[in-house]
């Protein structure tokens, strides 16, 4: 599970065999989120995680197109 970004205690992560649509996990020690990466919506996750990691989801919503990109890298790579 690659992390692409880390940041002030959260990091994105992109699991390499994982299922559409396009999406990445927003991690910190005590919270956790999925995130669609097209419309930045929160796919799974508690209204606590999601209001705790509010930069992070500011952070891909901002980097979507790269983060669509890295996307289709890690996942197609474990399909090879």
């Amino acid at each position: 599970m690659p992390t692409v970004h880390r940041q002030q205690g959260w990091k994105v992560q992109i699991f390499a065999n994982d299922h559409a649509p396009p999406h990445v996990h927003l991690v910190s020690a005590e919270h956790k989120v999925v995130v669609e990466i097209e419309t930045g919506g929160v796919l799974k996750g508690s209204e606590a995680s999601v209001r705790a990691l509010a930069e992070g989801l500011k952070w891909i919503r901002e980097n979507r197109e790269w983060l669509l990109v890295e996307w289709s890298r890690i996942v197609e790579r474990d399909d090879e």
